[in-house]
């Protein structure tokens, strides 16, 4: 059972991982944009900006959920191991 435990510590840290892996990446266009920018490009900045933002609050909310689930998770076996106490 220790083992479904560090996993899925494991799988929220990946999640975390790509996230931040893609949120680098976005803001790496976005500076990229903002110290080239041109008349023509101001939209585009504005774009990767507000969709850097974005994609940050739905992670914040989803890496939110994922660790309401495994809480959830994990009170309930706690709770049937009491119940089915196999020693």
């Amino acid at each position: 059972m220790e083992e479904h435990f560090k996993q899925d510590v494991r799988e929220v840290w990946k999640r975390s991982n790509f996230y931040l892996l893609v949120e680098g990446g976005l803001a790496t266009v976005f500076a990229t944009l903002a110290v080239h920018h041109s008349g023509a490009t101001d939209s585009i900045v504005i774009a990767f900006g507000v969709f850097g933002q974005v994609i940050a609050l739905v992670w914040f909310i989803v890496a939110r959920g994922s660790l309401f689930r495994l809480r959830q998770w994990r009170k309930q076996v706690m709770e049937l191991d009491k119940i089915v106490d196999r020693h």
